[in-house]
């Protein structure tokens, strides 16, 4: 579903695409895949390692660097088009981050950005709460893993500025791109990415007693304007 709703997104003609916090390369691998040259930069040399052994593994060539998404180490005017996935609410300062893949993008370019609206952050009753407390405890005794291991501490969570935490991060990342500078700014639900994880992903029942609803995968784009 990410290969079909990506290729729609960016069409046949192969692009020079830098993708902002790989990760293990979720975005990185089916961009490569595409056809597209595909440069990723993420904080984590572990992550990387793991992308480096998934490309290689499908065969597919990754330019790879250890890096900061809010300084990137390349010059402006450098890549065709950004992608980055679950990325923005986790940045201690994402107006200087925004800013430096419009710098680095060539005019005329477009930073696409994947994230979920959430829905009940903040508003849960005390029933929900308790339910938690009991998923995560069962997940303890069953999984042997830390219930929290998945998700920030509570201080890290409130220096994020973006944190999906807070109710109003999905329209502030919006208006993020607006404040850029960049054009055509438009949020597009990815529909079938969003119905799948609803309805047909499942996980064991100690997971799900505690599990919040999911949110709505969105894709985020601006256009920097050409010259």
């Amino acid at each position: 579903m990410w290969e079909e709703f990506l290729h729609a997104e960016i069409g046949n003609k192969p692009l020079r695409i830098l993708d902002v916090g790989t990760g293990t390369g979720s975005i990185s691998l089916i961009l490569s895949k595409l056809g597209h040259e595909v440069t990723g930069i993420d904080l984590s040399p572990g992550m990387l390692s793991v992308c480096e052994r998934k490309a290689g593994e499908r065969s597919l060539t990754l330019d790879l660097h250890v890096g900061d998404a809010e300084a990137l180490p390349f010059p402006d005017n450098d890549f065709d088009m950004i992608t980055s996935r679950w990325v923005l609410w986790t940045l201690l300062q994402p107006e200087i981050a925004i800013n430096e893949w419009k710098r680095v993008i060539k005019p005329g370019g477009k930073i696409l950005a994947f994230d979920v609206k959430t829905h009940d952050f903040g508003n849960m009753s005390m029933m929900k709460k308790f339910m938690q407390f009991v998923s995560k405890k069962l997940i303890s005794i069953q999984d042997g893993r830390k219930p929290d291991s998945y998700s920030y501490k509570q201080e890290i969570n409130d220096s994020l500025p973006l944190s999906y935490r807070n109710v109003d991060c999905f329209y502030s990342q919006v208006t993020l791109f607006i404040n850029a500078g960049l054009e055509e700014v438009s949020a597009k639900m990815v529909k079938p990415l969003t119905v799948m994880q609803h309805e047909k992903l499942d996980k064991p029942w100690r997971y799900k007693i505690g599990r919040r609803k999911y949110g709505d995968w969105h894709c985020i784009s601006g256009r920097k304007q050409s010259r």
